[in-house]
């Protein structure tokens, strides 16, 4: 009778045995599909990355800045004089600095008004690169542009992106780009420095446009960074963007699966902070007094277009909302206060 029940048993077990384990390797395989189709959306190492990562302050300093200055450019022409004499003549005093402009439209006077510029100063400076890419809007640009500085010069360490309506200073042409460099080499940890606006805490109602928050002395000896507001943040603008290269590659750049082909890549700055945040790097905001959109007159007139701007804008806020939860929002907010309240003092203080 035992043997009898036992085999009973054993019959009733093997198939419910069975069903389990193909249950079991079913729900491994949609688990591997979820994440080879999805994992960009929330990655659940998240916060042990984040955890282990510590913040290690590194005085070097060295003349040559390393940096590449990447130009958006489209149909504004009274620009490329302002602009390119900004540029150039920090290009000039800098050493181991590249620009490379992405011209997207097919407007004769764009292409003639970049050519005389480079041709003006090809004698006086070589690294310069000019790609005529109609329609190749901001968010493939810039990849593309990346993949030229690594092609050309493999020891750029620092890529700098700029829109053609922001003008950089034109006193002391090159401190804003000498002092992001100088936090990159001062923290290797810091991987996105944004110069515009930053939302420090992750929501709009701490988007501010100038940060009164400064290092805690003594951590730098540089004088470029000595009394510089700036202060830890979750997410920061691009305009200019200062991204540390290494970083940009890791992540295979701006993610083109945010925009069509055709069009804005409306958030493309916050969904590569998030990511950048999910890697383990940190992002700082550091105003700079840019010019900020510097034009001859284009801009959004028709009352359509204005229409579809917004709604762009509205669909890139629900998208980035649905790929990074409130979750790990709060936790890096979490973070960022963290890092503000151990590194950083009213400046002044």
């Amino acid at each position: 009778m035992i043997l009898k029940r036992n085999s009973k048993g054993i019959n009733i077990i093997v198939p419910i045995a069975t069903f389990c384990g193909i249950f079991l390797l079913f729900a491994l395989l949609l688990t591997e599909f979820w994440f080879t189709k999805y994992s960009s959306r929330v990655d659940l190492r998240f916060e042990s990355k984040l955890l282990r990562n510590s913040i290690i302050f590194e005085n070097r300093t060295t003349n040559n800045l390393n940096s590449a200055i990447l130009i958006q450019y489209y149909n504004n022409p009274s620009f490329v004089k302002l602009l390119s004499e900004s540029i150039i003549s920090c290009l000039l005093q800098a050493k181991s600095t590249q620009l490379v402009v992405n011209i997207d439209d097919h407007a004769i006077h764009s292409r003639e008004a970049w050519m005389t510029v480079f041709d003006k100063q090809s004698d006086r400076y070589e690294n310069i690169t000019l790609i005529f890419a109609p329609n190749i809007h901001e968010l493939r640009a810039y990849n593309i542009m990346s993949q030229i500085v690594s092609a050309v010069d493999d020891q750029i360490d620092f890529i700098f992106l700029l829109q053609d309506d922001d003008m950089p200073p034109t006193k002391l042409p090159c401190l804003w780009i000498e002092t992001a460099v100088d936090l990159f080499r001062l923290i290797p940890s810091v991987g996105v420095i944004g110069m515009n606006v930053g939302e420090i805490y992750g929501n709009h109602s701490s988007r501010r446009k100038d940060s009164m928050r400064c290092l805690r002395p003594p951590l730098s000896e540089s004088t470029t960074l000595q009394n510089t507001p700036l202060q830890f943040a979750c997410t920061v603008d691009i305009g200019p963007l200062a991204i540390r290269k290494s970083l940009f590659s890791l992540l295979g750049g701006f993610d083109t699966t945010i925009s069509p082909k055709g069009l804005p890549g409306i958030g493309l700055d916050f969904d590569f902070c998030w990511r950048a945040w999910a890697a383990g790097a940190h992002v700082i905001h550091m105003p700079i007094s840019f010019r900020r959109r510097v034009t001859d007159g284009r801009g959004l007139r028709n009352t359509q277009v204005k229409s579809k701007r917004r709604e762009l804008h509205k669909k890139a806020q629900e998208r980035l909302r649905l790929r990074y939860n409130e979750s790990l929002r709060d936790h890096v907010a979490q973070e960022v206060r963290r890092l503000n309240n151990r590194y950083t003092v009213d400046c002044g203080s």
